[in-house]
This record gives C-alpha cells, sequence and structure tokens, in this order.
C-alpha cells in the first residue's frame, strides 16, 4: 500500500487562501494532548472550497502509511499561546501520551481546476477527532517537538510557531477519508478495536 503524503502544504495558501493560487493547504480542526486542549484560535476562511471555521493549526506536512496500525505524522504552525502551552508541557510532567485530534486537507485537482477535500480525521469533514497515543523513538523519547525557538518566517502575521507531532492509532477502529481525486472518496480504516 503507498503511503498518503502530503509533502507541499502551503502555509501561506493555510493562512490566508488564494483561489487563484494553487497550491494545496490544511488544517488541524482539533487538538488534546495528555488532557490539554489546544485553542482554536486561527480564523480560516477558504471560501473556493467553502471552509469557514476557526481552528487550531494550518498544516505543513502530512504522512501516513495507510496500514491500521501506523503513525500520522503532522507538522503544522500555530499560535503563541498554543505554544506557550505545549512548550510549558513539554517543561513539565507529561501526565499521559493520550491525543485526540481532527484534520484537513484540500488539494487542486490540475484536469478539474478545482480544490476538492483530499483527506479528513474520522468524518468526511474532520470535525470529529480521531485518538491515539503520541509516538515514542524507543522508551522514553516523545515525537513531538517545538523544532525552533524562532517564529515562523514563511507567514509574518499572525505570529505562528512550528510544531511536529506523530500519533500512533488508539485502542478503536476509526476511519479516515481520502480522496486521490475530486469525487474520488475512499474511507480508510486507522486503528483496530481491542477487547
Amino acid at each position: 500500500m503507498p503511503d498518503i503524503v502530503f509533502d507541499t502544504l502551503q502555509l501561506q495558501q493555510g493562512y490566508n487562501p488564494r483561489a487563484n493560487v494553487q497550491d494545496a493547504f490544511g488544517y488541524i480542526t482539533s487538538l488534546t494532548i495528555a488532557g490539554q486542549k489546544f485553542t482554536s484560535d486561527i480564523s480560516a476562511q477558504a471560501s473556493m472550497v467553502s471552509f469557514t471555521s476557526r481552528v487550531v493549526a494550518v498544516m505543513r506536512y502530512f504522512k501516513w502509511a495507510g496500514g491500521l496500525t501506523d503513525p500520522m505524522q503532522l507538522k503544522a504552525n500555530f499560535s503563541t499561546t498554543n505554544r506557550n502551552v505545549l512548550y510549558k508541557m513539554l517543561h513539565g510532567m507529561v501526565p499521559n501520551t493520550n491525543v485526540t485530534f481532527g484534520f484537513v486537507i484540500f488539494y487542486f485537482d490540475q484536469s478539474s481546476s478545482v480544490f476538492y477535500q483530499a483527506m479528513a480525521g474520522s468524518a468526511p469533514n474532520g470535525t470529529t477527532p480521531l485518538s491515539g497515543q503520541i509516538a515514542k523513538q524507543g522508551k522514553q523519547k516523545l515525537l513531538l517537538t517545538l523544532p525552533s525557538q524562532l517564529a515562523g518566517r514563511a507567514v509574518q502575521s499572525p505570529p505562528n510557531w512550528e510544531f511536529d507531532l506523530t500519533v500512533m492509532p488508539g485502542k478503536t477502529a476509526q476511519h479516515v477519508s481520502y480522496a486521490y481525486a475530486p469525487g474520488q472518496l475512499i474511507m480508510k480504516n486507522w486503528g483496530v478495536t481491542v477487547a
């Protein structure tokens, strides 16, 4: 099964969507880590896909090998408020590795010259969160980082900060919608129900 990779998600298009720009973009629509809910404080208004919402972060990268137990890797930028919450969490004691998150990715189809929803977590519109655990490297290192001490430079305003998160699926079967072209929706499973 081929990997599902969106490695060219554009921050500028996510923060300031323009119909005449054909760059892919995506959002983390909700995020809770270890019981800490992150604020949906970025206004996303992408009229070309009829998406208007307040979101937690603008995505710059997504990768999933597509298997039931494969992790999802997300890279995104969020507000100073959310950066400070995560910074405090990472420098304290993370009580558990539970994660719930929703996301949606939009892609431009060259043949029909339209944007379409290429991927969403758990519900066709990405509003029902997926659940999982922060992935680890070895026994101790959590794959949750703030890779830079500097604000993002691709978008100057509002101030935004990079963070990377890799999530293993939880102990329940969940669904992810994936479309490889407009109208070509596939519901894929993520996670396995453990009795």
